[in-house]
């Protein structure tokens, strides 16, 4: 099934009993960290929800990772120490590949997936794989990465919020979360994944081709895609309210009872 979505349309997503009971884990994306996620959502009464800072992010005094199945395994400790048992997993970017790997090495954790401006396989420019050598490197490199990430449409103001957010990160972190984007490749396994899948993604995204959402879409069975005609690739500050509304709907349609374990098929 596949949608697109008028910018126009916002508003909170559904108040269903199952939106307001499924456990949910959030993992953002490289640079950011568990504010990254729409207000509507981290707000959201009633849910379940889990919000997530990856090692070295937001509060995480870890030290950060260099691998998506290093991240993948401190997600699913993590949700360990909430005691859950399995969660829908929704990650932007670098959180949907870790999505994408509990999916198929982790699927006992995972009751469903939201993928948001994610793929298969993440190609990262070299120009991110470098290490800046002072200061004033690594804040040329944050503003380029802010320029690529957002949809031309988009205010001055919500780049200007994304820069000062980027700053408050140490360049070793962003090196290290594009180092795991560079070597994540899942394209083969895709098959493996049984459990219901959202795929969101913006059409004008230039850090993740949009003909990834389609491949997402083509190779996972249980699947549902949402494309952003005038959107780039962060659609979390970009869409914030229609964003939230699609995951809130999706998990309103997740088969869930309490106490029950996801089986995978096949």
């Amino acid at each position: 099934m596949r949608e697109m979505v008028d910018s126009a349309n916002s508003g909170p997503g559904t108040n269903s009993s199952v939106a307001n009971s499924i456990p949910v884990v959030f993992i953002h994306g490289a640079g950011g960290n568990s504010l990254s996620w729409p207000i509507e959502l981290r707000r959201h009464k009633g849910g379940n929800f889990f919000f997530i800072d990856l090692p070295g992010h937001g509060k995480s005094t870890i030290a950060s990772m260099q691998s998506i199945p290093m991240l993948a395994r401190y997600v699913c400790e993590k949700m360990d120490s909430f005691h859950l048992g399995r969660a829908v997993i929704v990650g932007h970017s670098l959180g949907g590949a870790i999505a994408l790997h509990m999916a198929v090495n982790h699927a006992n954790k995972v009751l469903g997936l939201i993928l948001v401006s994610s793929a298969a396989k993440l190609k990262v420019a070299p120009f991110f794989l470098s290490k800046p050598s002072n200061n004033a490197g690594f804040e040329q490199m944050l503003r380029k990465l802010v320029e690529l990430s957002f949809g031309s449409s988009v205010a001055p103001r919500t780049k200007d919020l994304a820069y000062q957010r980027l700053l408050e990160l140490r360049p070793s972190v962003l090196h290290n979360d594009f180092c795991a984007c560079a070597n994540f490749n899942i394209t083969s396994q895709l098959a493996d994944i049984t459990q219901p899948c959202l795929i969101l993604g913006g059409l004008k995204d230039r850090m993740v081709e949009p003909s990834n959402w389609n491949f997402l879409a083509d190779h996972i069975i249980n699947s549902q895609l949402i494309t952003f005609p005038l959107a780039g690739h962060h659609l979390l500050l970009e869409h914030p309210h229609e964003v939230s509304k699609c995951v809130l709907d999706f998990l309103g349609t997740v088969n869930y009872s309490p106490g029950r374990s996801f089986i995978p098929q096949g």
